[in-house]
């Protein structure tokens, strides 16, 4: 199996990943939501392998393709090419950065995949340098987020330890302080993120790292502490 259920209707694969341009691990994960309907979501797609797509055939109907920021996007076109009747949802500005992907929709500017038993919550206030959207899953209690937050253990490959201890995110729930700087109206973004804590969920799914159980909420709170 390469899908591990995390809760009612929502699966992930994490795999290892280096960062091309700066040669640090930081692992990536994927999310597959499945609606009451047997459609699925797909979140942060991950490489479309033939055993992995046969796994979600298995689950239901690949209907909704989500690039949930302007970073999480390398492998939506390989899912174009095999789901091409899942509508496909990306970021504001990233019609700019892909022109490739062709027709999508704009997360912000209707309603989000699954709505309302995936809830969209954008992220206003680093639409143009990072796009983020995260995604309140409710039968799992779940958040799901591409860049908000990390979660890395703390690393034993040299250069990834020395960059991670020195953006702040090595072995602990943080953002990279270089990602920070994408956050331009900092007033805006306290309003979203308080939209966020005010949903109801208990464990954070992040793109980076170890899933967040607990007080996951106060992780997040203590996250954004700087802001």
């Amino acid at each position: 199996m390469m899908l591990t259920e995390l809760g009612p209707g929502l699966w992930t694969r994490s795999v290892p990943h280096r960062m091309r341009d700066l040669g640090i691990q930081i692992g990536a994960r994927m999310n597959v939501v499945r609606l009451r309907t047997g459609e699925l979501v797909v979140h942060a797609p991950l490489p479309p392998t033939d055993d992995l797509v046969a796994e979600l055939k298995a689950l239901g109907t690949v209907r909704h393709l989500v690039a949930p920021n302007l970073h999480h996007h390398l492998y939506v076109g390989e899912w174009q090419n095999r789901f091409p009747d899942a509508v496909l949802h990306v970021p504001r500005n990233l019609a700019a950065k892909r022109p490739d992907l062709g027709h999508s929709l704009v997360l912000g500017e209707g309603p989000g995949p699954g709505d309302p038993e995936l809830r969209h919550v954008e992220i206003v206030g680093c639409e143009r340098y990072l796009g983020e959207n995260v995604f309140v899953h409710a039968a799992s209690s779940s958040l799901l987020v591409a860049d908000l937050v990390h979660n890395l253990s703390p690393s034993k490959d040299f250069w990834t330890k020395v960059y991670g201890t020195i953006m702040g995110f090595d072995g602990k729930v943080a953002l990279s302080r270089a990602i920070r700087l994408a956050f331009r109206d900092r007033e805006a973004t306290r309003r979203s993120l308080e939209v966020v804590l005010a949903l109801d969920w208990s464990r954070i799914v992040p793109a980076h790292g170890d899933v967040i159980e607990g007080d996951a909420k106060q992780a997040l709170r203590d996250a954004y502490a700087w802001l």
